[in-house]
C-alpha cells in the first residue's frame, strides 16, 4: 500500500467535505450527530465545536471514545460504487495550547460563519486525537492508516 497516496486521498476528502457524522455512546446507547470539523496538517488531530449543554458533549464527557464518518455521497445510485467513506476513530483529549490554538485558527479559516458561535462562553472546541483512518473506496476497497 502506498501510504502517501492514502494520506492524499484522506486529505482531499476532508478538505472537500465540511460535515461529519459524529458517533458517540452513552450507557451502551449509540448516538449520531452532524458536526462541522477542521483537521491538523499532520492528520493527528481534528476539532469540532458544540455547546456544553448538548448530548454529544455529555456523551463524550462520560466516554471520550468516538468515531466520525465523512463521505462523498451525492445521493445518486452510482454512489454505491463511486463514493468514498472515511471512518475516523479516536478520543476527545485536552490538547496542548499550541495544538488548540492552531486548530481553532484552522476551524475559523474553514468556517468563518461560525465565529460568533465558537466565541460563545457555553461552546467548547473539542479536540480529537486520531487513532486510525479507514478509507473505503470502490464499494469494498478498505485501506487503513494508523496514527502514531
Amino acid at each position: 500500500m502506498d501510504t502517501e497516496v492514502l494520506v492524499q486521498e484522506i486529505v482531499t476528502l476532508c478538505e472537500e467535505q465540511h460535515l461529519a457524522v459524529l458517533c458517540t455512546q452513552y450507557n451502551g446507547q449509540p448516538f449520531g450527530n452532524l458536526v462541522v470539523f477542521a483537521m491538523s496538517d499532520d492528520l493527528r488531530y481534528l476539532c469540532f465545536a458544540t455547546s456544553r449543554a448538548t448530548r454529544k458533549y455529555r456523551n463524550l464527557a462520560a466516554d471520550p471514545r468516538l468515531a466520525l464518518l465523512i463521505d462523498s455521497r451525492q445521493h445518486y445510485p452510482q454512489d454505491l460504487q463511486a463514493a468514498s467513506a472515511l471512518t475516523i476513530t479516536g478520543r476527545m483529549v485536552e490538547a496542548e495550547e499550541a495544538v488548540r490554538s492552531m486548530l481553532r485558527s484552522r476551524y475559523l479559516v474553514r468556517h468563518p460563519h461560525l465565529r460568533d458561535f465558537l466565541d460563545t462562553p457555553e461552546v467548547a472546541l473539542l479536540m480529537v486525537a486520531v487513532a486510525q483512518y479507514d478509507l473505503v473506496t470502490e464499494f469494498q476497497r478498505v485501506r487503513t492508516l494508523h496514527m502514531p
